[in-house]
């Protein structure tokens, strides 16, 4: 038996990693999710296959092919399930922080690709 990792995406059924993502309860129940790797891309580095491309060449990609993630993802305890609330490129990151207040959540920093960090904020402003 095999190991998930990830959450499932629900419009699409895609599974989705939030390694390197970054999360904020933004109620008593919610919690909001952003950032992370894609799975496929990560894993394939790491473990030194470099299938997708080599080594040497493997941080000279356009911020694009790593295809971080960029949805805005919630998890609510209470129905113990996932919602996707919207897209963004300015969530596309890993290693970003989160801070909140009220009803604003701050995307602070993270790597925009491996090695590549942005000093960016975005604010996500929930309704």
């Amino acid at each position: 038996m095999g190991t998930r990792i990830g959450t499932c995406v629900p419009a699409t059924g895609e599974l989705l990693t939030l390694t390197g993502g970054a999360s904020i309860a933004c109620s008593d129940s919610l919690i909001l999710c952003v950032g992370g790797v894609n799975k496929e891309i990560f894993l394939d580095a790491i473990s030194g296959s470099y299938s997708r491309v080599t080594k040497e060449n493997y941080l000279t990609q356009p911020v694009s092919w790593y295809r971080f993630n960029n949805r805005l993802m919630v998890y609510d305890i209470h129905r113990n399930g996932w919602d996707e609330w919207g897209q963004s490129s300015g969530l596309a990151r890993a290693g970003a922080a989160l801070a909140g207040r009220q009803q604003e959540v701050f995307v602070i920093g993270g790597e925009t690709k491996p090695g590549i960090r942005t000093a960016q904020i975005c604010k996500i402003v929930i309704e």
